[in-house]
């Protein structure tokens, strides 16, 4: 059974509301010292893409696990998205979370998941209690969209096809898509937590599709491939070190191989992961200090830095300069 894409105008349009008060960005950051001007931003300015990009490498250290689902889940109810259930196509409620159930879900939280259960009364199990569709407060219509919307805005961006090809009996087919209908259809989601999901979805789930039908290390160039194998690791992850450091399984994934094998074929070479990342950091970083204008605190909290201290600590500690004195030394003997 085939699901099909929402319109992507919705997903447009949705993300345009998806906007942050001063106040709300701050408490996000944690830290005085990213002012809301830093990032460019005027009160008035929606969340875009690339802002809940930038966003996102500040959020993945303080939402995770349990509790970013948890948060989602419960919402905060400060995020009204009108209409969006009679928006959707009908096919869109196959999605459920039997997809999800054995990817996405677990990926956040080995606690969290969504099952459709078997039983005679219809009710559905979350977090191993059962919830009435027709009674509960919190109902399954909510959970389903908040699961859904991140898939789609992630098939959206076009770094992957989204596997929408999900199996279900007739009558649970029928079942969801009978709750969904009557739910409610005015939504509420919390904004920062919705949009870090959305935004996890489109950094790290970019070539789950391609590497699942396509040779392993396709992306690696052919002068690459008969090379060193951290050089081959170098290039996977230089595309996304602007986010942060990516995780291992991620680039594993990218080269068709368990995290495991990843590990030993850089054991070979005495490299280690995090190490031949950091490279890729610092590169892209004295890359940035010496062709761009931006602040350091600018940089620093692009590239997945807690703090511009953390940032120069680290910089330091690789080129024996700080980003000011590096970048000072580099104008200077260019002038």
């Amino acid at each position: 059974m085939k699901v099909n894409l929402v319109n992507p105008d919705i997903i447009r349009s949705l993300l345009q509301q998806l906007s942050l008060a001063p106040s709300e960005l701050n408490q996000v950051m944690g830290t005085t010292r990213a002012p809301y001007s830093l990032m460019g931003l005027d009160n008035n300015q929606f969340l875009s893409e690339k802002i809940i990009y930038d966003l996102l490498t500040i959020w993945k250290t303080k939402f995770q696990g349990p509790k970013l689902y948890q948060e989602v889940v419960t919402l905060v109810r400060n995020f009204y998205v009108p209409n969006i259930l009679n928006q959707l196509p009908k096919d869109i409620t196959i999605l459920a979370a039997l997809h999800w159930h054995n990817s996405k879900v677990n990926a956040i939280s080995t606690n969290t998941h969504v099952e459709l259960a078997k039983s005679t009364n219809h009710t559905f199990t979350w977090k191993r209690q059962k919830i009435d569709p027709q009674h509960s407060s919190f109902g399954l219509g909510e959970q389903l969209i908040a699961i859904y919307m991140t898939e789609v805005v992630a098939a959206l961006a076009g770094h992957y096809v989204a596997p929408l090809a999900v199996t279900l009996t007739t009558s649970e087919a029928e079942l969801i898509a009978t709750h969904l209908k009557n739910s409610p259809t005015q939504l509420f989601v919390c904004n920062r937590q919705f949009s870090m999901t959305i935004a996890e979805a489109l950094l790290y789930e970019k070539h789950r599709y391609s590497v699942t039908h396509t040779p392993r290390l396709s992306a690696i160039p052919m002068e690459l491939k008969a090379g060193r194998f951290d050089q081959q690791i170098k290039h996977l992850v230089k595309p996304y070190i602007q986010f942060g450091i990516p995780p291992q399984r991620f680039i594993a994934d990218l080269c068709g191989i368990s995290t495991r094998q990843l590990q030993r074929e850089l054991q070979k070479e005495n490299k280690q992961f995090r190490a031949i990342c950091l490279d890729v950091l610092i590169e892209a970083v004295q890359s940035e200090l010496l062709n761009s204008e931006r602040t350091i605190s600018a940089i620093a909290f692009d590239y997945g830095y807690s703090s511009p201290s953390h940032f120069c600590r680290s910089f330091r500690k690789v080129t024996g300069y700080s980003p000011g004195e590096y970048r000072l030394l580099y104008n200077t003997q260019n002038k």
